[in-house]
Order: structure tokens, then sequence, then C-alpha cells
């Protein structure tokens, strides 16, 4: 956690208190059936979050990490 950050409780625990809690759908297009992005310049320099199954836990759907994809992909 950072230093100089007010955090608040939330139904998923800790979160900074400008965030707010969404479910994924809400915020983000869900897609299946296609592959993902392969190669490096689909990445480089990435401002889109792509979430893989690999990047959530079970506790919950946490997100854990994800990737940021570009223009290209």
């Amino acid at each position: 956690m950072m230093e100089n950050t007010i955090y608040k409780e939330t139904e998923i625990g800790l979160i900074p208190e400008d965030w707010e809690v969404s479910r994924l759908g809400e915020i983000a297009e869900i897609a299946t059936g296609q592959s993902a992005p392969q190669g490096e310049e689909y990445f480089k320099n990435g401002k889109y979050p792509f979430i893989r199954v690999s990047h959530l836990s079970n506790e919950g759907y946490k997100i854990i990490s994800y990737d940021l994809i570009n223009d290209k992909a």
C-alpha cells in the first residue's frame, strides 16, 4: 500500500478512497472465443487493460494482474 493514500473498506477489501467497486461487465467489454494477441507489437506502449483467465483468482474473481494492449491489438 502507498504511504500517503487514504483507504476505505469495501466488500472486496481495502481500496484507495477515490476508487469505486464495480462489476467487470459494467466497465469493460467481455469477449470470448478469440485468441489473445500474440507478439510484442500488440503490447508495446499499451494503454488498454487486457485481462486473461490466468490473471484471475478463484477468490471472487479478483484481478491479480493484467496486460496492457495498444490500438494494433
